[in-house]
């Protein structure tokens, strides 16, 4: 009796996992569905609240066609929003199109040769893309994409494709509430589009009329998204690999691979008219990307690494450029200035900027700061052109190759404010020469004292006494003690002298002819409050090594 008790124990305990499955229509096997779409499949056997699909078998079909979770008619005509995900084998997979939608998580097994393979049948259409104007509304009355994950994959473009573009986020043509928001792109590889790897499209003009924020309505945008480990090459002749156009925020891209069809040099056949970045409006607007933050980007074998037209807040932390005409251009979108974009650290190999290129071009642009750049080039070429170059802070720039031109000093655009003391070695000033400002530059050095030294001169006219009073600010005296004197006539000369010093912030000149011009300069040592506390040290000793 024990013995057949024990072995219903165990045969319910083994069948339980069998039985839990096939009552888990949420877990569904597209191998038992061969003869059905991949559609048909979230149609009809997927819950209403979704379900995880596995087409990672051998015998799974490998045609995913088109894919769009929430086009679903459910008895009554209710149109229900699926949360779907499905996982790839290391197999390529034919795909029409996949509309992004709440939710939809597609998992390959990795982007390498061997990995997973999306491979478009659909010429010139994008293998992915959000809802447009004729696709179903979800069911809360909109088109937003929101948790959108895809890792893992190849994406292959239709081969002879003209403008293809792998990912078409266009949250324009559908006017409100759309676009793709806390979504994440992951190991993915793009191949062969022409015209473009991805596009993030969001409105370039605010307000729009279309929207009414009383009914909860906006302008479409893509926001708070994430791309990790991108790499992307260009066909000859396609566009660029990312291309973020308007109303765009908050958009990181961390190890980002963007590369041009040059292989290890400037492509030239054809000339390349893209940039493998390009971040901007080409038609104008007041809304333009914002809040866009790339780390350990490579960008190389184009004519241009990455260009700006009017895009505010972007960062580039640690990039590396190689086999470029052109750095980074920052050009004149027309409304908007280029205003905040910060690459810090970048290394730019000695092929980037050869000949006529440049390191950044700035034209338009405010608070821009080029901080730290490694640049292994003989050169140097020239670090910042165009016409906002002058609005360009250049920090510490460094020539690996170049041993007359290690290490350079900053150079900063602006006012600079510094709270405490600035100790140097020597000082300047340099400023467009002033009877050739084209062709030369004109320097001086600075005035050095060991003591604070304030300096303060001007020219006064006799009276008909043959004296003069001189009126100083009336803070002189707050500010200076042990006064210095210096006076010199101008076309005669005089028995001048200081009739009275420094009193009341006034001194006095006697001892000359009425109408005499007398040149004055009278110095002080400051005495305020901050410059008693902290006298410079003339003399001091090392630290001890």
């Amino acid at each position: 009796m024990n013995f057949w008790k024990t072995f219903l124990l165990l045969f319910l305990v083994s069948a339980a996992p069998v039985i839990a499955q096939q009552q888990n229509t949420g877990v569904i096997y597209a191998d038992q569905y061969t003869t059905m779409s991949y559609q048909d499949i979230v149609n009809k056997v997927c819950p209403p609240e979704g379900c995880i699909i596995f087409a990672n078998s051998a015998n799974a079909s490998k045609n995913l066609g088109t894919i769009d979770t929430v086009a679903i008619l459910q008895p009554g005509n209710v149109l229900v929003s699926k949360v779907v995900t499905i996982y790839l084998g290391p197999y390529t997979y034919n795909v029409d199109h996949i509309i992004l939608r709440k939710g939809l998580k597609i998992i390959g097994m990795g982007a390498s040769d061997t990995g997973t393979q999306l491979q478009s049948t659909n010429n010139n259409f994008p293998l992915f893309k959000l809802p447009g104007p004729s696709d179903p509304l979800d069911v809360k009355g909109d088109k937003i994409a929101s948790d959108v994950y895809l890792y893992g994959f190849r994406m292959l473009a239709f081969a002879g494709n003209t403008f293809q573009v792998a990912m078409y986020l266009d949250a324009v043509s559908v006017p409100c509430n759309t676009g793709v928001w806390h979504s994440t792109f992951e190991d993915l590889y793009l191949q062969g589009f022409m015209g473009a790897g991805f596009i993030f499209s969001g409105t370039a003009t605010i307000p729009n009329s279309s929207c009414n924020p009383g009914a909860n309505q906006f302008p479409g945008i893509n926001q708070f998204l994430s791309l990790r480990n991108i790499w992307a090459t260009r066909p000859p002749g396609g566009g660029p690999n990312l291309r973020i156009e308007g109303f765009n925020g908050q958009i990181d891209c961390i190890e980002c691979h963007m590369d041009g069809w040059g292989q290890g040099a400037v492509p030239t056949n054809p000339a390349d008219g893209w940039a493998n970045i390009f971040i901007g409006n080409l038609s104008g607007g007041n809304q333009t990307p914002y809040s866009i933050h790339f780390v350990n980007l490579t960008s190389q074998g184009a004519a241009t690494g990455v260009q700006i037209e009017g895009a505010r807040h972007v960062t580039f932390i640690g990039s590396h450029h190689e086999a470029l005409q052109n750095g980074y251009l920052l050009s004149d979108e027309g409304t908007v200035s280029n205003t905040d974009i910060l690459i810090e650290n970048a290394f730019f190999a000695g092929n980037v900027a050869s000949g006529s290129g440049f390191i950044l071009s700035a034209n338009n642009a405010v608070g821009i700061t080029l901080s730290t750049p490694l640049i292994d080039a003989p050169g140097p070429p020239p670090i910042v052109t165009g016409t906002s170059a002058a609005n360009v802070n250049v920090i510490s720039p460094f020539w690996n190759l170049n041993s007359s031109r290690k290490q350079l000093a900053t150079t900063i655009a602006g006012d600079l404010t510094v709270n405490g003391r600035l100790t140097k070695t020597t000082g300047s000033f340099t400023i467009d020469h002033p009877l050739d400002p084209e062709h030369k530059n004109l320097s001086h050095s600075f005035v050095e004292s060991p003591d604070m030294k304030n300096v303060y001169d001007g020219v006064a006219v006799l009276d008909r006494n043959g004296k003069a009073e001189i009126k100083l600010p009336e803070w002189f005296q707050a500010l200076n003690q042990d006064f210095r004197y210096q006076l010199s006539c101008i076309g005669a000369s005089a028995p001048i002298y200081i009739a009275q010093g420094v009193r009341n912030n006034s001194f006095r000149i006697a001892g000359g002819r009425p109408g005499l011009r007398v040149s004055w300069q009278v110095t002080g040592i400051r005495h305020d409050p901050y410059a008693n506390a902290n006298r410079i040290r003339v003399e001091e000793d090392k630290p001890s090594k």
